[in-house]
């Protein structure tokens, strides 16, 4: 392409189309027109000479792609209805080549004289619209992803138009759109974006096809403007620098703000995250431009409440065997649902491998003042010593789970009751209880000089780790069982364990359709998965899995559904509790209770609660939440700065709009216009429509930068050359005073003046520019044309 004058650039816009023609334009017989209204030839030799349309009053207007074509002409003799068809050719009713096709839009009725009492005088104003309007009868509502350019467009017609075909989109067409979407979108609005997004150009013919291509050759190219055409008449330019853009902003779609929010605040909570960049951007909320660097999508969340979980810890017996190595376990488990998981239950803590032996030595005395009358277990006159085990059984005879003797205590000798002639006093021991939960039982052993050297099982009481050294126990024995029969001592230490029986692993409701058991690894603190009870019957296991096998954590939340105890959380509360905290953030955030009754701000997350909640105001609990109402995850935008650009600076009310900004920039366009008028060079534009998304914003921006980022050069002029056109591509080769070289875009051709004398066409009034721009600036164009 030819450059412009120095300091101006030249560039084609990527909306413009071709003549609305069908077919070629080569092979007509002359310039007469020929114009059918509802099938009746009313043109040039017309079926009924009374009934014509005035020729010299024919007038087609050729505007760019959703604009539909339009034409006035006058009617003598006859009154056109309105949605007739409407037909014009050149050189011949039969031509294959259309010059207007469309119907009667509306007509006007009026005389051609003052008088109006002849009947003769009576015409009709036609004003005529071509097929391109009733391409727009209905309204796009569809989203495009992964689609081809071409595919949309064949898709756009064949959902929402009628009578339209599209064989002539050009295959050239099938290129890749991420995203485009449309919401009651006008068809031909629709198709001008798909063309915007990948810089291809349409028009509906006069055959009721729609082209798109990106070069189409079905039509000879206008010659070029230079001082040797034939025809080239009325010329003036214009160069506009204020139609420039070189920052679009665009507001798009967005959700509202869910509860009031003051200035300062460093977060957004929306009814929906879906229309924000996870990477973070721009949000528009009033008068207020705001940054955010993320976006939390919320919607996860639990019940109200410390959750559902059993409320009783298991028991843990530790076991002779296994691989379990020494030292301190914990217990705890949950019940499943269909739904998911209780929490655990509180912990039960069980100690593997050998249990130390007592240290302490008992001590044994007689019971001063008796006045029990039984018969001693040893005789008067005998000595006595004792020592003590400790015993991991319940079974207070028990001989192989017991420790090491402790040492043995001093003897005492049996003297005579003499309250009970033949009785003996009662023998006392003091003894040490064992702080090893382990430990069930203490075992005093006894000897007696009577019955020789051998340490017999004389009792036992149970072990009560909170007791230190110092009970005294009083002891019968046997009543009267022979001494020699009781248990020997063993003397060694049999406690050993390395597994755990693990019992008191409670059923659940009717709902409940099995149970996990959890364990900690030795001396740790995680529960994790040992085993699943597949029902809701069993309850007990034996555990021998090693460390090293255990699974998953126990979970932190509940997601059973099981019913929680009735309770409330009050109105002003701080912390509120909840089944389950994996939904909310532990730096704080926002949080929704039932269907959106209230939206809560908490500032931490701990132990289950959330804590940080204001007393009062935005944010607070202002209405008692009961147990087991649903708490959920707001979404939001995170990462606004708390002051300085891009902070909230005005409240937000609740329900206040929170949309998408997308700003897109032109650097090169920023740095042309900086160095013309100095500063930064950006001049911005707004464009806002709440149905788009960020893909479709951003490629939006970027269409109205490549078609507004430079000088806006226009030329205006007449010629009669029949391949003019709107859409088509004019060489423009002027000199001095235009000095022009340049390739411009034609936008606008206004058809008239047909059959002025024999064999001559039409006069082609033409406007083309170096950019696409609106209706609006068309009409500010034409007002400052040289002569208007």
């Amino acid at each position: 392409m030819a450059t412009l004058a120095p300091g101006e650039q030249a560039r084609m816009f990527a909306l413009g189309k071709i003549a609305r023609g069908g077919a070629t334009r080569g092979g007509y017989t002359s310039m007469q027109p020929f114009i059918t209204i509802g099938g009746v030839q009313v043109g040039t030799a017309p079926a009924d000479p009374t009934k014509r349309i005035l020729v010299a009053s024919l007038s087609i207007h050729d505007t760019l792609d959703e604009w539909p074509n339009t034409l006035q002409m006058t009617a003598h003799g006859f009154a056109p209805t309105p949605g007739q068809a409407i037909v014009i050719t050149l050189g011949s009713k039969n031509s294959l080549t259309r010059w207007f096709g469309g119907v009667v839009l509306s007509t006007n009725e009026g005389y051609l004289v003052d008088n109006p009492l002849e009947p003769e005088n009576l015409v009709y104003q036609v004003n005529g619209i071509d097929y391109h309007w009733q391409l727009a009868n209905h309204l796009a509502i569809r989203r495009y992803t992964g689609w081809t350019a071409g595919a949309v467009i064949r898709d756009l017609v064949a959902s929402f138009a009628e009578g339209f075909t599209t064989t002539a989109v050009d295959a050239a067409l099938e290129i890749g759109l991420d995203e485009i979407t449309f919401t009651n979108t006008s068809v031909t609005d629709a198709i001008s974006q798909v063309c915007e997004r990948i810089g291809a150009y349409w028009y509906a013919d006069y055959f009721q096809n729609v082209h798109a291509f990106f070069s189409e050759s079905l039509y000879a190219t206008p010659p070029a403007l230079t001082p040797a055409h034939p025809t080239l008449r009325e010329v003036s330019a214009n160069r506009d620098l204020s139609q420039l853009v070189t920052r679009a902003i665009v507001e798009g779609g967005g959700g509202t703000a869910a509860t009031e929010l003051v200035p300062g605040t460093t977060l957004i909570p929306v009814d929906t995250a879906a229309w924000y960049q996870a990477a973070g951007g721009f949000v528009v909320s009033g008068p207020q431009r705001i940054t955010y660097t993320g976006v939390q999508t919320g919607g996860a969340g639990t019940l109200v409440g410390p959750g559902s979980g059993p409320t009783a810890a298991p028991a843990a017996a530790p076991v002779a065997g296994g691989v379990l190595a020494a030292g301190t376990y914990q217990y705890a488990y949950t019940q499943v649902t269909a739904s998911g998981e209780t929490k655990p239950s509180p912990v039960a803590s069980a100690s593997s491998g050998t249990v130390t032996d007592p240290t302490l030595a008992p001590s044994v005395v007689e019971a001063v003042g008796s006045t029990g009358s039984y018969q001693p277990d040893f005789p008067i006159g005998s000595t006595v010593q004792v020592c003590i085990v400790w015993n991991t059984s319940s079974n207070s005879l028990a001989t192989n789970a017991g420790t090491a003797n402790s040492p043995v205590a001093p003897a005492v000798t049996v003297h005579q009751n003499p309250n009970v002639p033949g009785y003996g006093w009662a023998i006392w021991v003091q003894m040490a209880m064992s702080a090893d939960p382990r430990v069930q039982t203490v075992q005093i052993y006894a000897q007696c000089s009577a019955f020789g050297p051998t340490y017999r099982l004389w009792g036992a009481v149970p072990n009560n780790p909170n007791l230190g050294p110092g009970n005294v126990y009083g002891w019968q024995g046997y009543n009267g069982t022979p001494f020699n029969t009781w248990p020997a001592l063993n003397g060694a230490n049999n406690t050993a364990t390395g597994q755990f029986s693990i019992s008191g692993i409670a059923v659940g409701q009717a709902t409940v359709t099995a149970r996990k058991l959890y364990r900690t690894a030795v001396n740790g603190s995680q529960l994790k998965l040992v085993t699943t009870i597949a029902d809701n019957t069993t309850t007990t296991f034996a555990d021998n899995t090693p460390d090293a096998s255990l699974g998953a954590n126990v979970p932190t939340s509940d997601t059973s559904g099981l019913q929680m105890p009735a309770g409330i959380v009050a109105a002003g509360s701080t912390t509120l509790p909840v089944a389950g905290a994996g939904a909310f953030l532990a730096s704080g955030g926002y949080a929704v209770i039932g269907n959106g009754e209230q939206v809560v701000r908490y500032t931490g997350v701990s132990s289950g609660n959330l804590t940080g909640i204001p007393a009062a105001g935005p944010g607070s609990i202002t209405a008692s939440v009961a147990y087991n109402s649903t708490i959920t995850a707001a979404p939001m935008l995170t990462g606004i700065p708390a002051s300085g650009a891009g902070a909230i600076l005005y409240t937000i009310k609740e329900g206040d709009d929170v949309n998408l900004l997308v700003l897109v920039d032109d650097a090169g366009a920023q740095s042309n216009l900086a160095g013309l008028i100095g500063g930064s060079g950006i001049k911005e534009s707004y464009i806002q429509d709440r149905r788009l998304g960020f893909t479709e914003a951003t490629a939006r921006g970027r269409a109205l930068l490549a078609s507004r980022n430079t000088i806006l050069l226009t030329l205006a002029y007449s010629v009669r050359d029949p391949n003019t056109r709107s859409g088509r591509t004019i060489h423009v080769a002027l000199p001095a005073p235009f000095n022009l070289t340049v390739d411009l875009k034609i936008q606008d051709v206004t058809i008239g003046q047909f059959w002025p004398v024999a064999g001559v066409g039409p006069t082609m009034k033409v406007v083309a520019s170096s950019n696409f721009y609106s209706l609006a600036d068309l009409l500010r164009v034409a007002r400052n044309k040289v002569g208007a």
